[in-house]
């Protein structure tokens, strides 16, 4: 009999790329995350996980019972649910995955503004995705970015939430900063700041910009928000960000929309097909919905103030 315990262990440095990250999520020590992934190899005969430096990449086996393992997470939390239903323990906080501009926006008013008992978790949509199918979180919040389509797979729903238009920014000290919009081209010498691998919207720039017609030169890389807006600021070099994000823009930075085929990214709602049923997840999903329809407003006078 397979322990849970150690597929989870497997799961997380799936998740997470090395042993050192995935023993932070799981508050463990990295030697106690290998005891655990040895024990478990041994226990089937055979490897799971090809280490290359630092990282870790999981063998067609390990990629095959990190899928499986999901699956057995989430029945494990529905049947843990449903026992404490029938106990007639309290309904629990529901449990909302999000990143963090929506944590700050759509969540916070959805939770806030209605009362709602939740416990909201920031992680990247890749990793809130995760958490959802394997039953830890009831409703992630994930975006879609142009030229990284979502690929939820399993028993997952989605309920579009908005739109989210994706601007360049650039120090208002920029030649370019005083005009309307840009194309995008018009910046293909320029130097560009990109998000880190361990973020799902990684492809955008440099698939944003081959479409546009030019390889991007990438100089920096981080998935920090201030960190990026220092980087732009100091003439590092130039970014693409969503509107959402830019509610806590720098006044020495400036914003433009991009003139033709404007990029954007959709806000999605994810739930299990299981808990469709649910009245917390349904409440929540209506409450941020709700939120969600005074996001448009709210964008055009961020953008107007840009």
């Amino acid at each position: 009999m397979l322990d849970v315990r150690r597929l989870r262990t497997l799961r997380e440095v799936a998740l997470h790329g090395t042993i050192r990250a995935a023993s932070e999520a799981l508050s463990f020590t990295p030697s106690a995350v290998s005891q655990q992934l040895s024990a478990l190899e041994r226990e089937l005969g055979y490897e799971l996980l090809e280490r290359r430096g630092r990282s870790v990449h999981l063998t067609p086996a390990g990629l095959l019972l990190v899928e499986r393992a999901e699956s057995i997470l989430a029945q494990l939390a529905e049947a843990e649910a449903e026992a404490k239903a029938l106990a007639g323990a309290s309904e629990p906080a529901v449990r909302i995955a999000s990143f963090a501009s929506a944590a700050a926006t759509i969540v916070a008013e959805a939770v806030s503004e209605n009362g709602l008992d939740a416990h909201i978790l920031e992680v990247d949509p890749r990793i809130g995705l995760a958490r959802l199918r394997g039953g830890e979180v009831d409703v992630a919040i994930l975006w879609e970015y142009d030229f990284v389509p979502l690929r939820p797979a399993g028993a997952i729903e989605l309920v579009h939430l908005f739109d989210d238009p994706i601007h360049i920014v650039l120090p208002r000290s920029h030649p370019a900063a005083a005009e309307p919009s840009l194309e995008l081209a018009e910046l293909a010498d320029e130097p560009w700041i990109n998000s880190t691998s361990t973020s799902s919207c990684h492809p955008f720039i440099p698939r944003a910009c081959v479409a546009a017609g030019f390889e991007p030169r990438i100089v920096a890389e981080t998935s920090d928000h201030r960190t990026l807006h220092h980087l732009v600021a100091s003439g590092v070099g130039l970014a693409l960000i969503p509107l959402l994000s830019r509610l806590d823009l720098p006044s020495s930075l400036v914003t433009l929309p991009i003139r033709t085929n404007p990029p954007k990214r959709r806000i999605h709602a994810a739930y299990r097909s299981a808990s469709a049923e649910e009245r917390r997840v349904q409440l929540v999903l209506e409450r941020l919905q709700e939120a969600a329809a005074s996001r448009p407003a709210v964008l055009t006078l961020v953008q107007a103030g840009g």
